[in-house]
């Protein structure tokens, strides 16, 4: 599995799994999941299947208190990932 490091619209620079660009555009750049409704500042948003958390950073950019929950280990960047 290969690290990349990438840079958020925000100014945020985060490492993730290779080939997940895609889902970074269409979070920041397309909002597919602000379509419904907008997050503002002071709402909690549950984040539930977080993958690599790209939606709870999203949100928590916004202002909003993020809880997010991921149970799959080949979502989480750490250190044996790094061998």
């Amino acid at each position: 599995m290969k690290i990349i490091v990438l840079d958020l619209p925000n100014g945020y620079k985060i490492t993730a799994i290779e080939n997940t660009r895609i889902i970074l555009d269409e979070i920041w750049d397309e909002k597919i999941y602000e379509k419904d409704f907008t997050i503002k500042e002071g709402m909690t948003v549950l984040d539930i299947g977080a993958n690599q958390g790209f939606f709870s950073l999203y949100a928590a950019s916004k202002g909003a208190y993020v809880v997010s929950i991921e149970t799959e280990e080949k979502n989480y960047i750490n250190k044996k990932h790094h061998k």
